[in-house]
C-alpha cells in the first residue's frame, strides 16, 4: 500500500497548525490540488518519473529496447540517470545512520553530500526518509508543490493582496512550468523558497525583531540546503532588485535598520548553511565541471531563439510536445505562468503611468522581468556582463524569475479594482500577441496551425475571463472562475511532462544484475566496456564503478584516466570505458567487467566469462588487487605486515578530508600518481583505518549550531525585555 499521500497530509497538517499564518480552507484547497496533480504516484505504485530512459542503455535495453525518440521524455534523463540515484545513496547513509560525506560508488570515490545536486540536507529528502525510494519520489514532489503555493499565498496575503488574486498567484508560480519542469530536481528544492524570502523580506521591512531576523535566516539556510546555488543566486538577483526597490525607491522603511537586519540574516543564513556551504566550496575549485567549463569560451544562452521565446507565452505553441530535435526542451519549456503574466505586467505599468505612482512595489517584479527576459533572450548588452560576474552558472534559467514575476502580475490584475483602463490594457495586449504569434507564424502545413489553435484555447478563456474582471456585477463569479482556468491551463500545459510508470519499471532487475549481486564483489568495482550498467544507475543495486556521471565528479582522477587510457571518453560530465586491457583496471580494483551480449574479451587468461545471458556478458579479472574493506560509506580499513616502511597506494581517488591511522597512530595522506590517495605504513603488523572526516563540514556544523544558539538566545532576551516592561 502506498500511504505517502496520508503521509505528506499529516505532516502539511503539522506545519500548518505550527504555524498558524494560513487558515485551514486555503491549506485543504492546496493539498487537494497536490493530491489531484500526483494523485497515482502518491496513492497507488507509480512514479512520475522516466523510467523508461535506462531502457536506452544495457542491460535494461535488451527487454524493451527504446531509442530517445521514443521514450517518454528525454528531457528529463538527468533525473532518472542521476538524481534518483544520489537520493538512493543519500537515504540509504542516513537510514543506516551514516551521514552521506562520501560517495564510493562512483569514479573511485568523491564527496557526495557537497554535489549539492544529492541535496542531502534538503529538508524534503529529510522529510521523505521513512517512506520507500519509489513513495519518496512521489512525497518529495508533493511537499515541493505544497510549499510553493503556501510561500507565495503567504507573501502575496501579506503585501494586500485579496484571498482570490492571493490564490490565482499561488497557483500562477506554485503549477508552473518551471516548477512541474523541474519537479524532480533540486532546482525546485530550492526554488519553491523564493516566495518565503520575499515574505522574510517584508516582514522585517515591517518590522525589524529578532524573530523576524531569525526566520528569514532559517529560510534563508533550508533553501541552500536543497543544494542547486545556481539557482540560489538567481533568487539572490531577485532579492537585490527587490531590497533595492524598498530601501531607494518605495522608501518606506528606515534604510539603516532595514538593510542593517538583512545583513545580518544573511550572515546568519550563510553560518547556518556552513554544513553544506564549507564543503561545496571546497569542491567546486576540483570538480570536472569547472575544468571544462574553463577550457570553453561562453557561446551565449541557449534556447534564445525566437521559436524558443515563443514558448515563454505559449509552452503549447507548436501543437503539443514535439520531438526531441524540436524547439522544445525544457530549458525552454520552463518559464511560463499562464498569459495572465504578460496582461498583468502590461496593467501594472498601464496603472503607474495612470496613477503616476511609480513607488509601486509591484513595479520591482516588472524590472526584474525585463532582466531576466534581456538574459534568456540572450542580449549581449545584458548576457555578456551576468556571465562574466557568474561564470559557471546556467543563466537560461533565469526563466524561474520570469514564472514567479508572471504570478505576481496575475495576483495584481485580479486587485485592480476600479481600475478598468489598467485592466483592459493589459488583456488587449496579451491577446494580441498571442495572436500575433498564432496569425503571423508560417506553419509548414495546416495541421499544425489547427494544432496550435487547439493548444491555444486555455489560454484565449482565461483572457476572456480577465477582460470580465472590471465588469464589479461579474466580479464575485468571474474571480474564482478565473484561479479555476489558471490551475487548468497550466495542468493541460504540463500533462505528460513527468511521465506515470509503475514503480516496478524503476530500475527493475535483470538476471546480470541479479548474477551480479550474487557474486562474490569484497569490495572490489566493476565497469562496463561502453554504456552497459551506466552511471550512476549501478549506484541502485550497491556495485561501485570507476565510471562517473556528475558534473562535481573529481578532475584531478577524470583528468588521470583521460591521459592514462585509451579508448576514455569525457563528454558533458560522464565517461565512457572502452579499453579492457590496460591493467590500470587491475590498480582500481575492477574485478568485474561487464559488456554487451556477445562481445568477447580477447585476454583469457585474464578474464574468465562467469555470465553469459541476453542483457550482457559478466567477466572476472583473476589480476585484480585486493581491495581496502568497508566499515561504512565513509571508512575503510586494511591489514599490512612489512619489514620496513612502505608507501600504500590505495585506489581511492584522491580528496581533503581523509584521517588515517594505523595502530592508533595518525599517518599523513600523500597523492599517488596525481590522482590517488596514498600513505605510508611504519615496519611491522597491523591495521591501518581511513576515515573521511572532512574539516569542512565538521567546522560547518559546529558554526551553525553556534549560530541556532546565538539567534534562539537574541530572541529570548528580547522577549524576556519585553516581558520586565
Amino acid at each position: 500500500m502506498n500511504f505517502a499521500w496520508l503521509y505528506v497530509g499529516a505532516l502539511y497538517a503539522i506545519a500548518v497548525a505550527l504555524a498558524r499564518r494560513i487558515s485551514w480552507r486555503i491549506a485543504i484547497l492546496f493539498y487537494l490540488i497536490v493530491l489531484l496533480l500526483l494523485f497515482r504516484p502518491l496513492t497507488g505504485p507509480y512514479v512520475n518519473v522516466a523510467a523508461d530512459i535506462v531502457d536506452m542503455i544495457p542491460p535494461w535495453s535488451a527487454y524493451e529496447h527504446h531509442t530517445k525518440f521514443d521514450v517518454s521524455n528525454l528531457e528529463i534523463h538527468d533525473a532518472t540517470m542521476q538524481i534518483v540515484p544520489w537520493a538512493h545513496q543519500v537515504r540509504e547513509a542516513w537510514r543506516s545512520g551514516s551521514i552521506p560525506l562520501w560517495n564510493a560508488l562512483s569514479g573511485c570515490g568523491y564527496p557526495l553530500l557537497a554535489n549539492g545536486q544529492s541535496s542531502a540536507l534538503a529538508p524534503v529528502r529529510l522529510l521523505a526518509l521513512p517512506l520507500p525510494l519509489a513513495q519518496a519520489i512521489g512525497a518529495e514532489a508533493a511537499m515541493k508543490l505544497l510549499m510553493a503555493l503556501t510561500f507565495t499565498f503567504l507573501y502575496l496575503r501579506h503585501r494586500g493582496f485579496s484571498e482570490m488574486a492571493s490564490l490565482a498567484g499561488s497557483i500562477s508560480f506554485g503549477v508552473s512550468t518551471f516548477i512541474i519542469g523541474w519537479l524532480h530536481y533540486p532546482l525546485v528544492t530550492v526554488a519553491v523558497f523564493l516566495p518565503a524570502i520575499l515574505y522574510a523580506i517584508d516582514l522585517i521591512a515591517e518590522r525589524v525583531s529578532p524573530a523576524r531576523i531569525a526566520f528569514a535566516a532559517i529560510a534563508s539556510a533550508l533553501m541552500v540546503f536543497g543544494g542547486h546555488i545556481e539557482t540560489v543566486v538567481h533568487i539572490a538577483l531577485l532579492t537585490a532588485v527587490y531590497v533595492f526597490w524598498i530601501a531607494f525607491i518605495e522608501r518606506a522603511v528606515d534604510r539603516r535598520h532595514f538593510l542593517g537586519a538583512l545583513a545580518i540574516a544573511v550572515i546568519a543564513a550563510a553560518l547556518l548553511a556552513a554544513p553544506f556551504l564549507a564543503p561545496f566550496a571546497e569542491a567546486v575549485p576540483r570538480s570536472l565541471r569547472v575544468a571544462q567549463l574553463e577550457t570553453k569560451e561562453f557561446g551565449g544562452v541557449a534556447y534564445s531563439d525566437l521559436s524558443a521565446l515563443m514558448l515563454l507565452l505559449q509552452p503549447r505553441f507548436f501543437g503539443g510536445r514535439p520531438l526531441p530535435w524540436g524547439p522544445m526542451t525544457c530549458e525552454s519549456f520552463t518559464g511560463f505562468a499562464g498569459i495572465l503574466g504578460l496582461a498583468g505586467a502590461v496593467a501594472c505599468v498601464a496603472r503607474a503611468a495612470i496613477t503616476r505612482n511609480w513607488r509601486d512595489r509591484t513595479l520591482s517584479f516588472v524590472a526584474v522581468a525585463l532582466i531576466a527576459f534581456s538574459v534568456v533572450a540572450n542580449w549581449p548588452i545584458f548576457t555578456k556582463p551576468i556571465h562574466a560576474l557568474l561564470p559557471y552558472v546556467a543563466h537560461g534559467r533565469l526563466r524561474l524569475l520570469l514564472c514567479f514575476c508572471g504570478a505576481m502580475f496575475t495576483a495584481a490584475l485580479i486587485d485592480m479594482v476600479g481600475q478598468r483602463a489598467a485592466v483592459l490594457i493589459g488583456v488587449c495586449v496579451a491577446a494580441a500577441s498571442l495572436g500575433w504569434l498564432l496569425l503571423g507564424w508560417s506553419y509548414s502545413d495546416n495541421a499544425r496551425w489547427f494544432a496550435s489553435m487547439r493548444e491555444a484555447i486555455p489560454s484565449l478563456i482565461v483572457l476572456a475571463l480577465a477582460a470580465m474582471l472590471p465588469l464589479s456585477r461579474w466580479r464575485m463569479f468571474v474571480t474564482p472562475l478565473l484561479a479555476l482556468a489558471i490551475l487548468a491551463e497550466l495542468a493541460i500545459v504540463s500533462r505528460g511532462w513527468n511521465p506515470i510508470f509503475p514503480a516496478s519499471a524503476l530500475y527493475p532487475r535483470t538476471p546480470l544484475i541479479d548474477a551480479l549481486s550474487k557474486l562474490d564483489r569484497d569490495g572490489s568495482r566493476i565497469v562496463g566496456i561502453g554504456e552497459p550498467l551506466f552511471p550512476n544507475t549501478q549506484a541502485i543495486f550497491g556495485f561501485a564503478d570507476v565510471r562517473v556521471h556528475d558534473p562535481m565528479a573529481n578532475a584531478r582522477y577524470t583528468s588521470f584516466l583521460e591521459r592514462t587510457i585509451k579508448g576514455y571518453d569525457t563528454k558533458d560530465y560522464y565517461t565512457k570505458w572502452y579499453d579492457a586491457d590496460t591493467p590500470l583496471l587491475d590498480v582500481l580494483n575492477v574485478r568485474w567487467v561487464l559488456t554487451a551480449s556477445g562481445a568477447a574479451l580477447s585476454d583469457t587468461a585474464r578474464y574468465r566469462l562467469v555470465y553469459d545471458g541476453k542483457d550482457g556478458r559478466i567477466y572476472e579479472n583473476r589480476h585484480v588487487r585486493p581491495p581496502l574493506l568497508a566499515i561504512d560509506g565513509n571508512s575503510l580499513r586494511m591489514r599490512y605486515d612489512t619489514r620496513q616502511p612502505t608507501l600504500i597506494a590505495t585506489s581511492i581517488a584522491w580528496w581533503p578530508g581523509w584521517r588515517i591511522k594505523a595502530s592508533g597512530k595518525s599517518l599523513r595522506p600523500e597523492i599517488v600518481s596525481e590522482a590517488f590517495l596514498g600513505f605510508t605504513v611504519p615496519a611491522g603488523r597491523g591495521e591501518v583505518v581511513l576515515r573521511y572526516v572532512p574539516a569542512t563540514f565538521w567546522i560547518g556544523v559546529v558554526v551553525s549550531i553556534l549560530t541556532l544558539i546565538a539567534l534562539a538566545a537574541a530572541m529570548l532576551k528580547v522577549k524576556h525585555v519585553r516581558t520586565a516592561r
